[in-house]
C-alpha cells in the first residue's frame, strides 16, 4: 500500500481489528520508508457469503 505522504509502496500493519459488525478489518500501518502511520478501513465489495453457506444457494439457485 502506498504511503499517503512520501508515496513508498512498503507499510507494515501494526495493528490490525474487525469491526464492530464483523463487516470490515480496520488496519492501522506505518511506511517503512518515512515512519508516518495511518489508518486503513477494508471491506468487501460485494456481500461475502455466510459461513458454511455456498454463493449458489445464497443466490437461491
Amino acid at each position: 500500500m502506498l504511503c499517503p505522504i512520501c508515496g513508498h509502496d512498503g507499510s507494515r500493519v501494526i495493528k490490525t481489528r474487525e469491526d464492530e459488525r464483523g463487516e470490515a478489518i480496520n488496519r492501522v500501518r506505518e511506511c517503512r520508508a518515512c515512519g508516518h502511520v495511518w489508518r486503513t478501513r477494508e471491506a468487501p465489495l460485494t456481500p461475502l457469503p455466510a459461513r458454511g453457506q455456498s454463493p449458489s444457494a445464497r443466490a437461491g439457485a
